[in-house]
């Protein structure tokens, strides 16, 4: 039943699920089925067809864009890199899958806002 209304309601922001992000252009992540974390508020998910990601790789580069976290494979938790850069609007019929049952833990939302936050430009818009 709980599974119902969560899929009546859509994603939610913090839920990590499997999308295809292809096609691409350039070096935009895709090629392939892989993890995103919705960063989209929830009112904007449930109403409508959209919501705002950021995608996973696999790939270890040192850039301060990126927010480390585990997900769960079929080959087991494997290390992941939260790809910040690459935020994008996907539509919903992307998504394949929710990995997990829960939201990401807090520390790990709070980095990746962090990251969204300068890379946006938004210090101006929000007061510390």
């Amino acid at each position: 039943m709980r599974d119902r209304r969560a899929a009546a309601q859509g994603p939610r922001q913090g839920e990590l699920y499997w999308a295809d992000l292809d096609p691409v252009v350039g070096t935009e992540l895709g090629r392939k089925v892989r993890p995103v974390v919705v960063v989209s508020v929830d009112g904007f998910n449930e109403g409508g067809d959209k919501v705002v990601v950021v995608p996973g790789t696999t790939v270890r580069r040192d850039l301060p864009t990126r927010v480390v976290w585990s997900v769960n494979s079929a080959s087991g938790p494997r290390e992941t890199y939260l790809c910040c850069e690459d935020i994008r609007a996907i539509s919903t019929q992307r998504l394949r899958g929710r990995i997990g049952d829960g939201v990401l833990p807090e520390r790990v939302m709070d980095g990746i806002a962090r990251v969204l936050v300068y890379l946006l430009g938004l210090r101006r818009a929000v007061k510390d």
